[in-house]
């Protein structure tokens, strides 16, 4: 069974996420097909759509008071919907699905709202929303549904929607867009790390206001293109090159025969490596204490470098 490609366009309002995968979508033509989530308008229509459009829009209504939780699991519906009637059923027949918005977007605005990722993430698992077997029997691989590629998409210029909807955020500022921006690139680390994305699978990319879609659109396309002939190994020779000119262990500052120590953790959802500069006693604590390494990863994630394949 050829499984087809998973593309995922996520990023703030207002950045050209639905115009740009629409649009990709058109280049692709019938090999590719767009939808959206929470799953409220697609061409692919399903007897479902008015009840999951009436979920969403009650959830995000600023008329009604519901619960942080209430209105996930809700809007968690809508998204199991058109897992289960778009996008598994057409990956199954090799089709690219290209979506404007995922389970990602719920796990962000979640945080906004005071939901940690942990807890969000807690409520995704104990559901199985993104395992496979809950939408097909028998399933072989991939019992993670993991994206192939998010585009998280930025912009030279805040073009805020309309604000005749009546959604609950049509009143956020700019700077609440913002925030929200750096929360995206903070929940994309969160799912690396949970493994329910790779990090070769993420691209960020910046929509130039500037220029036409068409424009836009091709770049994106070469950039897309040449990811696919990146070489993550070669990425980690280079990060490992890096770490070796620090002259100092991360962990306590000594410069005693400081070296890079290696961390890998492999597994069905891929590999992790750390890459860690260390001095002589440091680096037997780390091989030696798991519960060392653990408080290490915790305290100083901005000092250590990783790359996920």
């Amino acid at each position: 069974m050829k499984f087809g490609k998973y593309i995922i366009f996520e990023g703030a309002d207002g950045v050209g996420k639905s115009v740009l995968s629409q649009k990709l979508v058109s280049r692709l033509g019938e090999k590719a097909t767009w939808t959206c989530e929470p799953y409220t308008h697609s061409p692919h229509s399903t007897p479902q759509l008015p009840i999951c459009t009436a979920l969403r829009d009650f959830c995000l209504s600023s008329k009604y008071d519901l619960t942080l939780a209430g209105r996930e699991l809700m809007l968690l519906t809508s998204r199991s919907v058109s897992l289960n009637h778009i996008v598994v059923p057409n990956l199954l027949r090799g089709q690219t699905i290209i979506s404007d918005r995922s389970f990602i977007s719920g796990m962000v605005y979640a945080y906004m709202e005071g939901m940690s990722f942990t807890s969000w993430l807690n409520i995704v698992e104990e559901t199985k929303l993104l395992h496979l077997e809950s939408y097909v029997k028998d399933i072989e691989h991939r019992s993670i549904l993991q994206p192939d590629l998010v585009v998280l998409v930025h912009s030279t210029q805040y073009l805020p929607k309309s604000l005749s909807s009546g959604d609950r955020y049509d009143s956020k500022d700019e700077r609440f867009f913002r925030q929200l921006e750096m929360t995206y690139s903070e929940s994309l680390r969160c799912l690396v790390n949970r493994g329910f994305l790779k990090q070769d699978a993420i691209l960020e990319f910046t929509n130039d206001m500037s220029l036409s879609i068409d424009e836009n659109v091709d770049k994106l396309c070469t950039l897309i293109e040449n990811k696919k002939h990146s070489d993550p190994w070669n990425d980690l020779k280079q990060k490992i090159a890096e770490a070796e000119k620090k002259t100092n262990c991360i962990a306590c500052d000594s410069n005693d025969d400081v070296k890079v120590s290696h961390q890998y953790s492999g597994g069905d959802l891929g590999g992790q490596y750390l890459i860690v500069p260390l001095c002589k006693m440091c680096r037997i604590k780390w091989f030696c204490s798991s519960e060392f390494r653990n408080e290490l990863v915790e305290r100083y994630p901005k000092d250590l470098e990783d790359i996920s394949f």
